[in-house]
């Protein structure tokens, strides 16, 4: 990509848009969170690129569990410096896991991902990481639920017209 969409300052919001199955009762759900099979990541907008609503917009159109009423859809807004600063503690030990959020797309501007790694590499579903440190064996999906949990704490649940 190579320009300053690439950078994701501390400062910015983002949003993960909703489908309607991931909101009971008015309440966003942990499922909001969730690395679906094979992901590495969970896919944001984020707010400050000029593209934002038109590719909020395309991209709901093209999935009605994404809308709300024929104009509206919702949306979880998070502050990037609050999932950057997400700490992962196991069994009382804080772990060196970190929670990014980085630009994904070239073709989709306000497209990015927030990324849960240890020891630089990407955590995924139902593998097992070993924290020699501690000697302690971690299942990852412990860790991603930690994180879910995390995110669903400091995430806004909003209703919002397309523009």
């Amino acid at each position: 990509m190579n320009n300053t969409l690439d950078i994701i300052q501390d400062s910015e919001k983002v949003a993960r848009l909703i489908d309607n199955e991931w909101v009971v009762n008015g309440k966003l759900q942990l499922s909001a969170f969730a690395l679906r099979h094979k992901e590495t990541y969970i896919s944001v907008n984020r707010l400050s690129v000029p593209s934002f609503n038109e590719d909020v917009r395309n991209f709901v159109s093209q999935r009605p569990s994404f809308l709300l009423t024929n104009n509206s859809y919702q949306r979880a807004m998070m502050h990037v410096n609050d999932i950057r600063h997400i700490v992962i503690e196991i069994e009382g030990e804080i772990l060196g896991v970190d929670v990014e959020v980085e630009a994904r797309s070239k073709n989709i501007m306000s497209h990015a991902g927030i990324f849960v790694r240890f020891g630089g590499q990407n955590i995924k579903n139902d593998t097992r990481i070993l924290i020699q440190k501690q000697q302690l064996g971690v299942s990852s999906d412990d860790i991603l639920l930690d994180v879910r949990m995390s995110l669903l704490k400091i995430a806004t649940l909003e209703s919002c017209n397309l523009s």
